[in-house]
Formats: C-alpha cells, structure tokens, sequence
C-alpha cells in the first residue's frame, strides 16, 4: 500500500519536472538532444522546435497539476471512509483504485503529446513556415 501510494504522488511530480524541462531547459536548435521529439514537424526549424517544447512543456505540466490535485482528493476521500471498511473490501478497494488510476496514467501520458501535435498542424505548414 505504501508503494502504491508513493507513486500516486511521484508520478505527477516527475510530469511536472519533465514539464518544465520540455518547457524552460529544451537543447538549442539544431542540437536537439533533450526536448520534445515526436513528430517530423517539431524538428522542422528553430520556431517549430520552440513552440513545440514550451506548449508540451505546459501541457505535461498542467496534466501532472491535475493529476496531483485529484490524487489528492481520492487519497483525502478513501482514508476518510477507511474505518468503515474492514480489511478485506479496504484491500480489495485499493487493488482496484491503484489499476484504474494506472490505466488513467498511460491514457493521459498521451494528451500532451496530442494536443502538442494538433497545435503544430494548426499553426504551421508541412515545411516549417508559420500559416
């Protein structure tokens, strides 16, 4: 239980620093080392290479704030109504709330990069140039 509830925690706070490294401390263009990388069109010059990163950078962080906020409430909720509960249904609660929330992490490790990757086809053309 420790366990599970130590990742409820770290785990959108290692969102939020991957955020505000994707948003504040991305490599230089052409270097492009440490950044975000998914996409031709993010790649494509300095301006997509910027843009790219600090609205994934933001994207990632705001996810990982909402994460933590609703972690939070679950965490306030479930230990709220733990002494109604005997042992058993406690245990069983917390299997079931640590894989739903799991499946919840990998669905939302991937908004961030969706919206980053509309937003780069909303405001640049193919080759790299602003519309």
């Amino acid at each position: 239980m420790i366990v599970i509830l130590i990742l409820i925690f770290v785990l959108p706070l290692l969102w939020i620093l991957l955020g505000n490294i994707m948003e504040k401390h991305y490599s230089d263009f052409p270097d492009t080392t440490c950044g975000y990388h998914i996409g031709r069109l993010a790649q494509k010059n300095m301006d997509t290479w910027q843009t790219a990163n600090e609205y994934a950078g933001k994207a990632f962080k705001t996810i990982g704030i909402m994460t933590l906020i609703v972690n939070l409430m679950v965490i306030l909720i479930f230990f709220g109504m733990s002494g109604m509960l005997n042992m058993k249904l406690k245990t069983m609660l917390i299997f079931l709330s640590a894989y739903f929330y799991f499946m919840l992490i990998v669905i939302l490790l991937f908004v961030p990069i969706f919206t980053t990757q509309k937003m780069l086809k909303k405001t640049f053309n193919s080759d790299g140039s602003r519309k």
